[in-house]
């Protein structure tokens, strides 16, 4: 297992895709849906599971859609929605989320 987490941080991240899930993570802390965005351990987390995504997918390097990918199930528990409604608020977290992720620009690599 340990292993395991220790190849997953040898696949590449390049600058513009670290960018990105930045972008991502202040996207959230900026969001007026949100009352608190992504923590830098939770912008960390992204990084990881997005190499570990890849490395599923049988690369040694991270594309932008492994960060999609990986991006709502990762942040969605991680974010606190200005929603009074608890209820649908994991629903409601998805969405944001979702939302994000479509109005940050992906990098071209």
């Amino acid at each position: 297992m340990k292993a395991a987490q220790n190849d997953v941080k040898l696949i590449k991240v390049s600058e513009k895709i670290k960018e990105y899930i930045v972008a991502i993570a202040n996207a959230t802390r900026g969001s007026e849906r949100l009352r608190l965005g992504i923590s830098p351990r939770g912008t960390l987390a992204l990084m990881r599971a997005s190499q570990a995504y890849a490395a599923i997918q049988g690369r040694d390097f991270v594309l932008p859609d492994d960060v999609k990918a990986v991006c709502v199930p990762v942040l969605s528990h991680r974010v606190i929605s200005r929603s009074q409604n608890t209820i649908r608020l994991t629903q409601s977290n998805e969405n944001i989320i979702e939302y994000i992720i479509d109005s940050v620009p992906a990098p071209i690599e």
